[in-house]
């Protein structure tokens, strides 16, 4: 299922609790806490989207660039609201949502890796990514606390690290959320 640019208009799925799904429409009238998703992060002109390494569930297990893989749940997310409009932490589904991409070491340097990491809260930004709109149902994801997005080399191959870098409107950070 194809979730088009910045949920709006689609119907996502939120879990709650235990598990129960349910139906919603646009994020922006959400509460904080709701699950959206799971969706696919695909790099820009690519078949190639971001991907948990070797299906790992280890704390410091870095992102990647990866195939595209229908159905592959280290390459789906759940992406969960804030109280700001388009502000999410972004939850592998294969870690069963425990673990949340984060900027490791909190970096605030150009050249950072993505990794995942336990979900520690509120207060740790680098866990938190904003959805900016990018164009042509494209979007940045830049990181709350250092305002860098998450990017890959030119030219896009399979297996390079995801890494923290200055946002600039350039192809290779945008996503498309899928």
């Amino acid at each position: 299922m194809r979730i088009p640019r910045r949920l709006a208009a689609a119907v996502g799925t939120v879990i709650l609790g235990l598990g129960l799904a349910v139906a919603i429409g646009s994020p922006a009238s959400a509460t904080a806490g709701l699950w959206l998703g799971p969706v696919r992060l695909r790099a820009f002109n690519t078949n190639l989207c971001a991907d948990v390494r070797n299906y790992s569930l280890a704390e410091g297990a870095l992102f990647q660039l990866w195939q595209c893989i229908p159905d592959q749940r280290n390459q789906q997310f759940w992406l969960v609201t804030t109280d700001t409009p388009w502000l999410y932490q972004i939850r592998p589904v294969h870690s069963g949502g425990g673990m949340c991409m984060d900027v490791k070491d909190v970096s605030m340097y150009d050249g950072a890796q993505i990794q995942q990491w336990n979900c520690l809260g509120w207060w740790q930004y680098n866990q938190y990514f904003y959805d900016v709109d990018a164009g042509g149902g494209y979007s940045y994801l830049q990181a709350k606390h250092s305002g860098k997005c998450v990017t890959f080399y030119y030219p896009p191959t399979q297996g390079q690290d995801l890494l923290q870098n200055t946002c600039f409107n350039y192809s290779f950070g945008k996503w498309a959320i899928e």
